[in-house]
């Protein structure tokens, strides 16, 4: 808990406790998009924002352990082992990870699989980058 936040041992502060939070999470630290999260969804400190609060906990829940498997699926298509590497995209990307629906897109768009036909694949596709665009990845907004 950062001390700012709860007034621990100092004067309670929410400008700085935001300060350290945005400092902290620049860095990937989960708490601190969780805390800055909770600080936007009940407007402690700051106008209230649940899109922002909603953004910020998409953050925390992406950063779980098993967003390793997420690694093993980049190492799995780094090393030709890409059928491998799909169908955990594409299990991710039923979870809603944005990073997993653009990545099994490509990889059908390629047609580097062939797990689906042509045909599925193709559509597959477009369904996968419509919902990362839907997330805000621009790409996915460019190409849908």
């Amino acid at each position: 808990m950062n001390l700012f936040l709860g007034g621990i041992g100092v004067r309670r502060d929410y400008k700085m406790a935001n300060k350290y939070f945005n400092l902290a999470s620049q860095s990937g630290h989960v708490l601190a998009y969780y805390n800055l999260a909770q600080m936007h969804a009940t407007g402690t400190g700051m106008m209230r924002s649940c899109p922002t609060a909603v953004e910020l906990m998409k953050n925390v829940a992406e950063r779980g352990k098993w967003s390793d498997q997420l690694m093993v699926a980049h190492s799995d298509y780094r090393d030709g082992r890409v059928n491998e590497a799909f169908l955990n995209y594409a299990l991710f990307s039923e979870m809603g990870y944005e990073v997993a629906q653009s990545n099994a897109a490509f990889i059908l768009d390629r047609g580097e699989t062939g797990i689906l036909s042509e045909e599925q694949g193709l559509v597959r596709a477009l369904a996968l980058w419509a919902r990362a665009a839907a997330q805000g990845y621009s790409a996915a907004q460019v190409g849908v």
